[in-house]
């Protein structure tokens, strides 16, 4: 469990948990990004998943650990992605689960370059290019305290970024394909029909390419954005600009 050492609550909370079976309290001082932090906390951890939990989500069943098991066991070599289902989203990987493998495979476990969103888009479609994507059978829903608050800025910049980083997303879904599956036929069909689903996957994400759809999540909620977030947006301004 991750909090912001500069959280006035960050005690109140820790000892909300403490005590609890196989939980950390990891303080850290604010992370530039929402992804800094899941990184943070999976660099502490020691089980062979990772999932991704946030402050307006819970999850449904008491046993919604062993039903997620059961799914895991069932993924390809330890390989790909896993989710609980979301009735605001079905089919799609909200608070998406990847294994220790794939992670380590990829190099990071949440794409560090996006101050919010992404980082669940970013695991589906993954697991959907690499065909190696499972509901876990177990059930979240939005918290009724803090669910749906939000505070985007320039939505343009991240949704655009977001779809033309695409073909890394690619890559990594070919070597976990070549992982699970080697160099069979099943595995070189797997690599030559990924472009079809990419192509879906993009058509997909273009509603997200919308100017409709940025004025309308532009500045979206009355929060504060991250003191370092003007630096974040300039280093990716800088990056568009080079590809």
């Amino acid at each position: 469990m991750g909090l912001d050492n500069d959280d006035p609550t960050a005690e109140q909370a820790a000892n909300l948990v403490r005590g609890f079976p196989g939980v950390q309290i990891v303080m850290l001082d604010r992370q530039p990004t929402v992804s800094q932090i899941h990184n943070r906390l999976a660099d502490r951890a020691t089980g062979d998943f990772i999932q991704v939990f946030t402050d307006d989500y819970e999850m449904v069943e008491p046993n919604w650990v062993e039903t997620t098991r059961r799914a895991l066991e069932a993924l390809p070599c330890g390989l790909g992605v896993s989710y609980p289902t979301d009735a605001m989203y079905p089919n799609f990987s909200t608070l998406p689960i990847v294994s220790r493998k794939t992670r380590e495979m990829a190099g990071y476990y949440l794409p560090r370059w996006f101050p919010f969103l992404c980082g669940d888009t970013w695991w589906n479609e993954v697991g959907v290019m690499s065909g190696m994507i499972l509901p876990s059978g177990a059930t979240c829903k939005l918290s009724q305290e803090t669910g749906h608050i939000h505070n985007f800025r320039n939505v343009k910049l991240w949704s655009t970024m977001f779809d033309k980083l695409r073909p890394m997303r690619e890559q990594l879904a070919i070597e976990m394909i070549r992982a699970a599956f080697g160099d069979t036929e099943q595995g070189d069909y797997m690599v030559a029909s990924l472009p079809e689903r990419s192509g879906m996957l993009a058509e997909l994400h273009a509603p997200c390419m919308t100017e409709e759809f940025f004025h309308k999540w532009d500045n979206y909620g009355n929060g504060f954005p991250h003191p370092h977030y003007a630096a974040i947006e300039a280093k990716a301004q800088s990056f568009m600009e080079r590809i």
